[in-house]
């Protein structure tokens, strides 16, 4: 039997895939990850930090992760040409099912070099996610409509997202009752405990978008999240080198700056904060489950299950008003814990072996 092979390239992809990686070990089906390599460093820590029974293959001898959207496109640029052209893509995509995740730019890379060589099956998890705006978030929003038009399967995390690829002519949709980062969460292990400076909160702040055009407002609302508590601030490699000088301001305001955690670390840390402060959507679907206060620093978001009344989170955007009143508020938003649904994975995997064969 052919293995389910899963092109993935940044940890967060590998962070939704581990719980599928794992069901199909309990169910005797084989699979294989192979690397974009669009961010290998923080990717090969992240499968360290799961332990995976085996190793995975790499289209690319890099080691260090993007560090730059001109970075990013001149990487999918070359990764693109050289697929088309690749031995190695092809022996790993002919024939097999192929599944990717999400819409980074690994995703939509996934989905052409799958569709070019011929794969039997392209499968997308987390399919259907729209925020209604082409260009926010950008690149992910196109890549995730350019990669609805190659898929076959789709595997959406719920209702509306099934409905939006429905609203564009696809078919083939499986609805998996919700996101596979909330079934990680519960597979989860205690790492070593780690004694933090209580009270705290977390920022995990890293958009080159944000990086580049919304600075001085990263640098304030950084500063405001540190009055009163000591503020963790998870340090991605652009960040740090867009820091600079500005490091020591930081940290003497009471910020202190983390190298990027391991998702159980991580899971670990947030679950003991005041409030998490981030621009990202991975973090949307930890905090969905674990009820902590979050101040989402976004103008668009796809999926509406963190936010409050029902979620604990706040979609801020860049509006001042509205993040000084989380920060005098955050306690009202703290939700009761959650377990994630135990569909997610029966959805998933089930879809998975079932088109496979």
């Amino acid at each position: 039997m052919t293995p389910i092979v899963f092109f993935l390239g940044t940890a967060a992809e590998l962070i939704k895939v581990y719980p599928v990686l794992r069901a199909l070990d309990n169910q005797n089906r084989s699979w294989k990850v192979v690397s974009s390599a669009q961010a290998p460093y923080s990717f090969g820590a992240q499968w360290k930090e799961f332990g995976l029974r085996e190793g995975f293959e790499s289209l690319s001898p890099r080691s260090t992760d993007l560090l730059s959207s001109g970075e990013a496109f001149f990487w999918f640029l070359s990764s693109f040409v050289s697929g088309l052209f690749s031995r190695a893509c092809r022996e790993n995509f002919e024939g097999h099912t192929v599944v990717v995740h999400g819409d980074t730019l690994t995703t939509l890379l996934g989905a052409i070099l799958a569709r070019w060589h011929k794969a039997a099956r392209l499968v997308h998890l987390e399919g259907g996610r729209r925020s209604g705006n082409l260009w926010r978030p950008f690149p992910e929003e196109i890549s995730r409509r350019l990669v609805s038009r190659l898929t076959q399967l789709h595997l959406s995390e719920n209702a509306k997202c099934a409905e939006n690829l429905r609203k564009e002519g696809k078919t083939n949709i499986v609805d998996t009752f919700g996101n596979t980062q909330q079934a990680a969460i519960d597979l989860r292990s205690d790492p070593a405990s780690k004694t933090w400076e209580k009270p705290y909160c977390v920022l995990n702040l890293h958009r080159f978008e944000n990086m580049a055009f919304q600075w001085e407002n990263v640098l304030r609302v950084t500063k405001a999240s540190a009055q009163g508590r000591t503020a963790y601030f998870i340090s991605h490699g652009h960040v740090e080198e867009r820091l600079g000088l500005k490091k020591a301001e930081l940290e003497a305001a009471g910020v202190k700056f983390l190298p990027r955690l391991g998702f159980f670390s991580f899971l670990s840390l947030l679950e003991g904060a005041e409030f998490l402060v981030t621009d990202g959507s991975g973090n949307q679907d930890d905090v969905a489950l674990l009820g902590v206060p979050t101040l989402i620093l976004r103008e668009e978001i796809e999926t509406s299950t963190a936010l409050a009344p029902a979620g604990s989170g706040l979609l801020a955007g860049w509006r001042w008003p509205e993040i000084e009143k989380f920060f005098a508020e955050y306690k009202k938003y703290r939700r009761p814990p959650q377990k994630a649904d135990p569909r997610i994975l029966q959805a998933a995997v089930g879809a998975l072996i079932e088109r496979g064969k």
